[in-house]
């Protein structure tokens, strides 16, 4: 019986062992690391109901795990930034710039799964121990941040100084001007930092009639939109301004600042997302049917061709297809219904429209809260189903074309390539992300399908009702 025990014993240590040893170390800076990283520190920051979004600092230790052809574990630890946008900015934590000049890191330790046949991820453990991001400036070495005279002239320059910077990036046809300044912190340091936070109106002016908003002949339209905005600056000892962060969002979600942002419910645009909602009804493999619940930002550049930029969430209806082909007026949300997060982008010239997507599930972000890991969430990428028909060829796809394309897939992305145990030091701690970027752009862009394309003509009505814009 002693034997037996002792045998059993021995048998799980060496499975612990064998498990162990298929864990190798990776370079800290591969691309499908960082895209890991990318997929963990994107599930932190869609947990957050309020503050700012964490930006990466750089990865300092990673291993791998391959299970088969198409499923690899990352096991992760890297370093985040509190960053300058809020969690409800709808930017991605790539867009947003680091809140403070000065280092204040945290740690995480992530286990993600991906799956590239089936185009999915799954956080099975992350944990993340962050300090307050303010907390080496109440030295009293280095001043803290203290509340200014509102009225103060000096203020009020900065901000005016800022709102026509806005006026001049921003796309709105209308100036705004300034309605009332709500906060003001002021940080004595090698120089000074302001802090500022006020509320801008539409005026009487737009862009097209007048060159520059002047003053004498702009008023704040008292029906107009609103908007609130949020800026970080620094004054150097010469007095020279340096603006780090500047955001301006009216209340529906447009960005004043973005040069090119356009409106929620453009004309256009719902054209579009009509198309590309019928369309990805039409090939994802889910039973029902999803249905725009708000557009979150959307971008627009260049007139012949146009490329936009949108980010939507739809949700789930009570309408099978089994039973509906295109949503129609009895379509309509349940209590049940889950949520997907979209990326679009979608491509116009004359009258072919070519769009690619990334979606992932919202359903996980709302179970993270029960149970004992509230970071785990599983995301889909990508359409959540089998691929799109090529009509801008008018022809579909043929079986052995679909798997020539899903080859292709594993084949273009590649395992991260394990580095020997002498080496590891070398490669890990990773690069600090700001720098890694200047050097390969866009090394966290996640996989996603070619683009779809159909015709403008092409495009079928939308029957339901009107979608909601926040």
């Amino acid at each position: 019986m002693i034997f037996l025990g002792n045998l059993l014993l021995f048998t799980n240590l060496l499975i612990v062992s064998a498990n162990q040893a298929l864990i190798l170390d990776a370079d800290c800076d591969d691309s499908n690391i960082t895209q890991a990283a990318d997929i963990a520190l994107k599930s932190y920051n869609a947990a957050k109901r309020e503050g700012n979004q964490y930006i990466l600092h750089r990865i300092t230790k990673a291993g791998i795990r391959s299970e088969s052809n198409s499923v690899v574990r990352y096991f992760l630890d890297y370093e985040i930034r509190e960053g300058a946008c809020g969690v409800q900015s709808g930017l991605d934590w790539k867009e947003c710039n680091f809140l403070t000049p000065k280092p204040v890191l945290g740690n995480c330790s992530a286990h993600v799964v991906i799956n590239e046949e089936l185009k999915s991820s799954d956080i099975i453990f992350q944990n993340c121990i962050v300090p307050t991001v303010h907390a080496t400036i109440s030295k009293e070495t280095l001043g803290s941040f203290k509340p200014i005279d509102l009225s103060s002239n000096d203020l009020l320059e900065i901000v005016q100084l800022n709102i026509d910077r806005m006026n001049s990036l921003g796309n709105h046809r209308f100036y705004f001007g300034l309605e009332k300044i709500l906060n003001a912190w002021l940080q004595m340091v090698s120089g000074m930092n302001y802090r500022i936070e006020y509320v801008v109106r539409k005026t009487n002016c737009s862009k097209i009639d007048f060159r520059k908003m002047r003053s004498e002949n702009c008023r704040l339209d008292k029906n107009g939109e609103s908007g609130r905005c949020s800026i970080y600056v620094h004054s150097d000892l010469q007095g020279h301004m340096n603006v780090t962060n500047l955001n301006c969002y009216t209340e529906s979600g447009y960005c004043l600042n973005c040069p090119n942002a356009i409106k929620q419910n453009d004309p256009e645009l719902l054209s579009l997302l009509v198309q590309f909602i019928d369309e990805f009804n039409a090939n994802n493999s889910h039973p029902f049917l999803y249905k725009l619940l708000f557009v979150k930002q959307a971008t627009k550049k260049g007139l012949h061709p146009t490329t936009y930029r949108v980010h939507i969430q739809m949700k789930e209806t009570n309408c099978s297809k089994n039973e509906y082909a295109i949503l129609g007026e009895e379509c309509g949300f349940t209590n049940t219904s889950g949520l997907l997060d979209c990326d679009v982008k979608m491509y116009v010239k004359d009258e072919t429209v070519a769009q690619s997507h990334k979606c992932r599930s919202e359903v996980a972000f709302l179970l993270r809260y029960q149970g004992y890991s509230p970071l785990r969430a599983s995301m889909s990428m990508g359409d959540h189903g089998s691929q799109l028909q090529n009509e801008h060829h008018g022809k579909k796809e043929t079986q052995s074309e679909k798997e020539k394309k899903k080859a292709g897939f594993n084949k273009d992305r590649e395992v991260p390539t394990p580095v020997p145990e002498s080496s590891v030091a070398e490669r890990c701690p990773g690069k600090v992300w700001q720098q890694n970027m200047k050097q390969a752009h866009a090394p966290f862009e996640l996989v996603a399908d070619p683009p779809t394309y159909y015709h403008k003509q092409e495009r079928r009505p939308l029957r339901g009702n009107m979608p909601h814009f926040a």
